[in-house]
């Protein structure tokens, strides 16, 4: 399971090939470097330059590289389209069913 905004981001790199760093900071802010350490190592994203530099903390990817969503990062988004689509279509279709029967006893 991934977090919401992980999934935003993996949304809008899907959305926009190529996308920078520099571009990812402005959409989603500073600690963005977090989630792309993240996405990377689990492999939905992928870096084209692969270059890291360090600081304190452990390395952060160098600002010219470019990220395009991997395969699994596409079948992740799917699968989560699909899985909303089984929670919400049921919903929908018995309130609709009860309005529809709420109106007709109304009008008897």
């Amino acid at each position: 399971m991934i977090d919401r905004l992980s999934v935003k981001m993996l949304k809008y790199i899907k959305k926009h090939t190529n996308v920078t760093l520099d571009d990812l900071k402005s959409k989603f802010g500073e600690y963005s470097d977090d989630y792309i350490r993240f996405l990377q190592k689990d492999n939905y994203i992928i870096n084209d330059l692969n270059g890291y530099h360090p600081v304190v903390n452990g390395t952060v990817p160098i600002k010219t590289n470019r990220f395009h969503i991997s395969p699994k990062g596409i079948a992740y988004l799917q699968e989560t389209r699909i899985e909303r689509r089984k929670y919400w279509v049921p919903i929908i279709l018995s309130n609709l069913m009860a309005a529809a029967a709420l109106v007709i006893s109304i009008s008897k």
